[in-house]
């Protein structure tokens, strides 16, 4: 694969992460409206933590194909990063947002 492939996928990758990310933070801010009570600011604060881990599991794989790591290597990190994040985010939303909606 040519740098100049690798660049624009990393670019991509990085651009799907901030869309993800902004849409997972948003996402559970909006998922309050219909709360019996308002959550405190630190639940809001635990739901954009989270968002960001979906943008640094995006980033780390980008970075890595930038850089010309193995495609093996990109992919379990992608994979492993987007578990992660997942699991990141539905504890926060768990723990921030349940026991307030």
């Amino acid at each position: 694969m040519s740098k100049t492939t690798r660049w624009i996928l990393g670019i991509v990758l990085i651009l799907l992460g901030l869309a993800t990310a902004a849409f997972f933070a948003f996402g559970g801010a909006f998922a309050t409206v219909g709360c019996q009570q308002t959550p405190p600011d630190w639940a809001y604060g635990v739901v954009l933590a989270a968002g960001m881990t979906f943008l640094v599991a995006a980033s780390v794989p980008a970075v890595m194909l930038m850089r010309g790591a193995a495609g093996k290597r990109v992919v379990v990190t992608l994979v492993i990063g987007s578990v992660f994040s997942c699991v990141v985010y539905v504890a926060a939303f768990a723990l921030g947002m349940a026991p307030y909606c």
